[in-house]
């Protein structure tokens, strides 16, 4: 008789080492904010290294704080982050498109978007919110 997966053996396998691996790409992100670097490792071609040494240097600080595991775990969410970020702007300007437009002066609706990118407001639609009391009392 085959045994089926239990809730406690998908949260242990699954979610709290993803829970570590996410944990892993805020805290370089929030490090490299914080932390001053020479110019040479901030730019475009840099930026990628400069992301995975720090990546696997929050995963040895981690490491030698909390255990093996949790360390590699930290270290593999920062650097997936860091290859989606990388990938994400290969292909965003590949074939000239481009997902995310430029950012306009606050307040102004550009007339005319540049070619080959997405139209925007500024500011942003503001949508009506419903009552949820309503929902979450009705039977």
């Amino acid at each position: 008789m085959r045994r089926r997966g239990s809730v406690e053996g998908f949260l242990n396998a699954t979610m709290i080492p993803a829970a570590f691996g996410a944990l892993g790409g805020v805290l370089l992100d929030t490090a490299l904010a914080y932390v001053p670097l020479p110019p040479s490792l901030t730019t475009p071609t840099m930026e990628p290294f400069t992301r995975i040494g720090g990546a696997a240097l929050l995963g040895y600080l981690a490491e030698r704080m909390t255990g093996s595991k949790v360390g590699n775990e930290i270290a593999l969410g920062a650097v997936t982050v860091t290859l989606y970020e990388l990938a994400s702007s290969w292909f965003a300007g590949a074939g000239g498109y481009t997902a995310v437009p430029p950012p306009a002066p606050a307040g102004v609706v550009p007339a005319v978007t540049p070619a080959g990118t997405v139209g925007y407001f500024a500011p942003a639609p503001q949508f009506a919110r419903h009552n949820v009391s309503y929902y979450a009392t009705r039977r």
